[in-house]
């Protein structure tokens, strides 16, 4: 835990430690107004919200503070009056922001409530309980700009989530003494076996959504974003194989399909070569070739990536 500069009161930033977890819920309507209540403090809810498996988590509050240098300073550094200009001038309070970021391991509860085309819609958004084992962090409003997806073998399929947020329309992050729920592992959430994941011609891969997000601030008393403004998906797929002839399917123009425990589907339509290379590390080992891929469609109004059951 970290204090302000400006305000030692005030918390910007909070980090998830040893003996915490985080709980993420997904939403598709309006944006929730916390400002007038003074506190944005949300309780878990076991049905509405995930347990995730997190490794890493963080958000931060960034204060963009308003000010003015003097137009006038003379070599000496002494005006005619005898005062001399030392520092800028502050405006006012200014505007803050907010971000985040997240990484954990795919289970396929985690899998069935975020890898779908509802939790990459431009409307839905989600918020954050996140407890580093002795505090408790509540996020709500957030908007995702990156969603990664890394596998290779001997190692857990990993998610990395980063975010922003207008924290409810509050200016600082809510943060209070302790968590007043208490949770059990859930031992019946499995793990997904990097195996089971990609395509059967795949040694290792990854998949990256990302796209803009802009806070946009208007007229009147908050001094947060009024909304988050998404941009349009981009989708890119790394992969690694053992095989340089690979099918026809591979150097663009086709569907490619990437599976996830068995149970969804990565679509990728209309996929795009990038990049094709050719390695070879070491005389003791087999050369691989790793291409990387986009989807471009011809219009605009084309999906050109899907998930499915």
């Amino acid at each position: 835990m970290t204090t302000s500069d400006v305000n030692p009161n005030k918390s910007n930033a909070f980090i998830v430690g040893y003996g915490g977890w985080v709980m993420i819920g997904t939403h598709s309507n309006a944006y929730v107004d916390y400002g007038n209540q003074g506190f944005g403090y949300i309780t878990p809810d076991p049905v509405r919200h995930k347990m995730l498996q997190v490794t890493s988590a963080s958000v931060t509050m960034q204060r963009n503070i308003p000010s003015a240098n003097s137009y006038y300073l003379p070599l000496d550094g002494v005006i005619n009056d005898g005062t001399s200009a030392k520092a800028p001038i502050l405006l006012g309070e200014g505007t803050y922001s907010f971000s985040g970021e997240i990484s954990f391991e795919l289970t396929y509860g985690v899998m069935g409530k975020l890898f779908n085309n509802s939790f990459l819609n431009r409307k839905t958004w989600f918020d954050l309980i996140m407890f580093d084992g002795k505090r408790q962090c509540s996020k709500a409003n957030c908007v995702w700009s990156s969603f990664g997806i890394q596998c290779s073998p001997n190692s857990l399929v990993t998610v990395s989530l980063s975010f922003q947020s207008n924290n409810s329309y509050l200016n600082e992050l809510q943060v209070r003494g302790s968590s007043d729920v208490e949770f059990l592992y859930d031992k019946e959430d499995l793990l997904i076996p990097y195996w089971s994941c990609g395509h059967n011609l795949f040694q290792d891969f990854s998949v990256t959504f990302d796209r803009n997000v802009t806070p946009i601030f208007l007229n009147g008393n908050n001094k947060t974003a009024a909304y988050l403004r998404a941009g349009v998906v981009n989708v890119s797929v790394n992969a690694t194989t053992i095989d340089y002839h690979l099918p026809d399917e591979f150097k663009g123009g086709s569907v490619i399909n990437l599976e996830f425990g068995g149970s969804k589907t990565l679509k990728l339509i209309h996929p795009q070569v990038q990049s094709h290379g050719y390695n070879m590390p070491s005389m003791n080992d087999v050369g691989t070739t790793s291409y990387s891929w986009t989807s471009i469609g011809e219009k605009s109004s084309e999906q050109v990536y899907s998930f499915s059951s």
